[in-house]
């Protein structure tokens, strides 16, 4: 399955995402910049085919 390319866009009007570090089955991880700490963050995106599974979502929030 194709998964949407995150990198170059910003999230949230804020964090920049510059490179995908790793993706699984369910989630993938980015490498983006926040320029309000000047600092590189990482950032972990639920894959849209999970993103209304409500079960899924509940584990990913406990993980956070």
């Amino acid at each position: 399955m194709e998964q949407p390319t995150w990198i170059g866009r910003s999230l949230n009007g804020r964090y920049k995402i510059d490179a995908l570090l790793g993706q699984g089955g369910m989630s993938a991880v980015y490498r983006a910049v926040d320029p309000n700490l000047r600092r590189l963050v990482a950032i972990k995106l639920i894959h849209a085919h999970l993103s209304d599974d409500p079960n899924f979502i509940g584990r990913f929030k406990e993980e956070a």
